[in-house]
């Protein structure tokens, strides 16, 4: 079984690694991609980074309130959405099947994007 394992790295600022784990076999996991930006900053608690529904795009939550969507093919960043005020944003999901998105921070406050 394949399965992609996302997380970021407190010892390395700014960043968060995309590695593919196999479980089928005891090689471990291998990492595939380094994503890194000025604007993304997290703390040393796991902050969960949510991928759309075919792999394309990653959504990274900060504590400075902003969700930064990453292209996982190119690794660029494509949107820097900042609807939080300032606080930090503590989750991000992906509807399975619509084009929705929703976060949720501790400022309270729980937001629902979609594509218009």
């Amino acid at each position: 079984m394949l399965f992609f394992l996302i997380y970021f790295l407190a010892s390395a600022p700014n960043s968060i690694i995309v590695t593919e784990v196999d479980l089928s076999e005891a090689s471990g996991a291998k990492i595939i991609k380094r994503l890194k930006h000025p604007l993304y900053n997290a703390n040393s608690w796991l902050i969960k980074p949510a991928t759309t529904k075919n792999g394309e795009y990653l959504a990274a939550p900060t504590i400075t309130g902003r969700i930064l969507i990453f292209n996982l093919r190119t690794g660029k960043l494509t949107a820097n959405l900042h609807s939080h005020d300032d606080c930090e944003v503590r989750h991000v999901a992906f509807h399975q099947r619509l084009p929705i998105m929703v976060s949720c921070g501790d400022d309270g406050r729980i937001r629902i994007y979609y594509q218009m």
